[in-house]
């Protein structure tokens, strides 16, 4: 605390009677009074200045002191013995508010004191003025402040963002004269625009890198130094893109049984150096390669996680759908937004879901009577499991007649098992019989689990001509009448042929004498085919042929015997001429 310190006076008190004003003085004082601190003195300086009587019996004796500013009210007191006292703690930088004079070296406070010496005068007055004078007493400093922000992308030379300005209590010929900024990253430093400081950008920012400073602010008023630290924080600049976590290229393998579900076939996580919204990512399908995919995946959030998921489960025996790209693009929120690409490469694999499949390749003719190792049926088995190739195997379930050999010429590709089978015959067969024989074959692939195929094959035998026709009857024999009309039966002959089918149809002939009276249709009816006449031929003998398709045939002989009916009138067959004596008598020839 600065004592009481008198700079200058005057003037001289003058005490005038009631409505009467004395010169006016003024007394200047230095900065920060202390309490009770004397700082004038009415009898010192003013020898007009009544003291009071002695021991004052009458007690009329009064002194008074009243401000013309009513702010200073209580500031200051006088006693009576003329003595002006701080009544408390006085900082010229804390009343010059009050009297505003903050802007001035000098703080003027007038006042006027009041004397009264017996009770029949009137108060005697005097006004004078105390002048504070200012010293440089306070130190700058700084008002509460925040960070301030300047974006990633400012330019190096730029001095656009304020700084927080110091303040000093002091007049302003104390106050601030001059700013320093300390950085010890060189970034920034401090440049005055119409008084007010401005951070200036020493070289070039990058948030991501060092997304803020810290530097320390100095004023400095001649005498005293005020500090303030001060965060720089580097505002965001959508500079970056966002970056895949796991890389620009993702492998991702199921089986081709994968359930549609929540649980996604590839994680999607990117990350962005930026902040905010410029950070924000969200996820899309770009592409899809082959295209005819596309409603196969979706990205979406499942449980607060990005992913790529099935839409549809995938079949490895359709070839399209074994392997896939999925170009997926990762985009900020930023504006204008950046992005980038992952490729995620689907490989589907196979499981054993498909039973093999047989298919008939070729048919051959089994001819009865052959000898066995007759090729019969050549089959094609195929399974669509990469799993199960080189794995499948066919055999015979029954029918011991045949049997079934691999093709060593049989060719699997990469992803498909195909073999070829013969059937082989192991035994000769009669038409007569069997006319077909059943066989099962069953193929297995062998792989995990087994799966298994069956079918059931008809092999149909075909005939030869083995065997000729056969008359029930070597011979047929019938009596007709002579008149039987034509186109009427006269006998039915019968054959029969062991073989079936074509070889055992029959066709019926005559011989050329037979041909002469009669005609033989196909089921072996004998027609008369002219009128007959015992009395020409009683017996009519002539050959029947059975032949079949295979120009094999029977004979039989056929013997018709006329009957006579009574078709012909007597007729006279003696001399037309007779001679008869005259006179013979009757019995005479």
């Amino acid at each position: 605390m600065k004592g009481l310190r008198m700079l200058h006076l005057v003037g001289a008190f003058i005490f005038v009677a009631s409505l009467r004003f004395a010169v006016a003085s003024e007394t200047r004082l230095s900065d920060n009074i202390n309490f009770n601190s004397k700082v004038a003195s009415l009898t010192a300086l003013s020898r007009d200045f009544p003291p009071p009587p002695a021991g004052d019996p009458s007690g009329y004796y009064r002194v008074s002191l009243r401000p013309y500013q009513t702010q200073l009210e209580g500031f200051f007191v006088v006693d009576r013995l003329g003595t002006i006292s701080a009544n408390r703690d006085i900082d010229r930088d804390e009343i010059c508010s009050k009297l505003d004079c903050c802007g001035s070296l000098e703080c003027r406070m007038e006042f006027i004191a009041s004397v009264t010496v017996r009770p029949a005068d009137s108060a005697r007055t005097l006004t004078f003025q105390l002048v504070l004078i200012d010293e440089n007493d306070e130190a700058p400093s700084f008002p509460n402040s925040g960070p301030i922000d300047i974006r990633e992308d400012a330019v190096v030379g730029s001095d656009n963002v304020k700084l927080p300005a110091a303040v000093d209590k002091d007049s302003p010929a104390f106050s601030v004269k001059a700013y320093n900024l300390t950085d010890p990253t060189g970034t920034f430093a401090v440049v005055l625009k119409s008084g007010v400081p401005h951070i200036k950008l020493l070289r070039p920012l990058d948030r991501e890198t060092e997304p803020q400073y810290q530097v320390t602010l100095r004023a400095n008023d001649g005498e005293h130094e005020g500090s303030v630290v001060i965060t720089v924080r580097v505002g965001d600049v959508n500079d970056n893109p966002p970056i895949f976590d796991q890389g620009t290229f993702v492998k991702s393998e199921f089986p081709e049984n994968r359930r549609v579900n929540n649980d996604p076939i590839s994680p999607l996580t990117a990350s962005d150096k930026d902040a905010g919204r410029n950070a924000k990512v969200i996820y899309r399908i770009a592409a899809v390669d082959p295209p005819t995919l596309n409603s196969f995946f979706d990205v979406r959030i499942e449980n607060g996680f990005w992913g790529l998921f099935l839409n549809q489960s995938l079949d490895y025996e359709v070839p399209q759908q074994r392997t896939a790209k999925v170009f997926i693009e990762a985009r900020d929120q930023g504006s204008p937004p950046q992005s980038s690409t992952c490729t995620v490469s689907i490989s589907v694999t196979d499981i054993n879901d498909n039973e093999p499949v047989i298919k008939e390749l070729a048919n051959y003719q089994l001819d009865e009577h052959r000898p066995p190792e007759v090729l019969v049926k050549a089959i094609q088995v195929t399974d669509a499991d990469a799993v199960s190739i080189g794995k499948v195997q066919c055999m015979l379930e029954s029918n011991p007649k045949f049997k079934l050999e691999r093709n060593t010429i049989s060719s699997p590709t990469d992803t498909v098992e195909q073999a070829t089978y013969n059937m082989y015959s192991t035994t000769t067969f009669d038409y007569e019989v069997a006319q077909e024989e059943k066989v099962d074959i069953k193929c297995l692939d062998n792989a995990s689990p087994v799966r298994t195929t069956r079918q059931s094959f008809i092999i149909p035998i075909r005939e030869t001509n083995d065997d000729p026709p056969k008359f029930i009857s070597k011979s047929y024999f019938k009596q007709v009448d002579e008149d039987l009309s034509v186109n009427r039966q006269a006998l039915k002959v019968s054959a029969t042929d062991r073989d079936k089918g074509f070889y055992g149809e029959i066709e019926y002939l005559l011989d050329e004498i037979g041909q002469r009276n009669f005609t033989i249709d196909s089921e072996g009816s004998i027609k008369v085919k002219v009128p007959l006449d015992r009395e020409t031929a009683k017996n009519l003998r002539f050959n029947v042929i059975a032949r079949d398709r295979g120009n094999l045939s029977d004979t039989a002989t056929v013997v018709i015997e006329l009957l006579d009916v009574n078709d012909n009138d007597p007729y006279y067959t003696g001399p037309l001429i007779a001679s008869v004596q005259e006179n013979s008598p009757p019995g005479t020839r």
